[in-house]
């Protein structure tokens, strides 16, 4: 599943804003990056509710910036008793490795960023991942 095509526009637009600038700025820098954040997320939520795949619906975006977190909602039209045993692990990795990835995506975790998927199942079950890279 393609989950970091999301990710990829909202973050090039915020990585333009958040040059590296003197520590005495930081806190500037933080909060402009993460207003081009918002910003995009904004643009993006207009999409909450097309279809990603067969069984995946994009919910929308919340950019989170005083626990400097971006967080992406999905719905799985299928239970989890019909993807299999694993699908948390497929999810996960396949979670990790969009956003590790890209470049953007992975700039803003060595930011500090936190970038979480939120699955909600047909079932009514929601599972969390937070991008990791190795």
């Amino acid at each position: 599943m393609r989950t970091g095509y999301l990710l990829g526009p909202l973050a090039a637009a915020a990585m333009t804003l958040a040059a590296p600038a003197p520590a005495v700025h930081a806190d500037d820098g933080d909060k402009a990056y993460c207003l081009a954040l918002t910003h995009r997320a904004v643009r993006t939520n207009a999409q909450a509710g097309k279809w990603l795949d067969r069984g995946t619906r994009h919910d929308g975006v919340t950019v989170t910036c005083d626990d400097k977190r971006i967080e992406f909602r999905r719905f799985m039209a299928l239970a989890p008793n019909r993807m299999g045993d694993d699908w948390e692990d497929r999810q996960e990795r396949a979670w990790n490795a969009s956003q590790c990835s890209d470049a953007r995506s992975r700039q803003a975790i060595e930011r500090g960023w936190t970038i979480r998927a939120v699955y909600t199942t047909a079932a009514g079950e929601n599972v969390s991942f937070d991008a990791e890279c190795d």
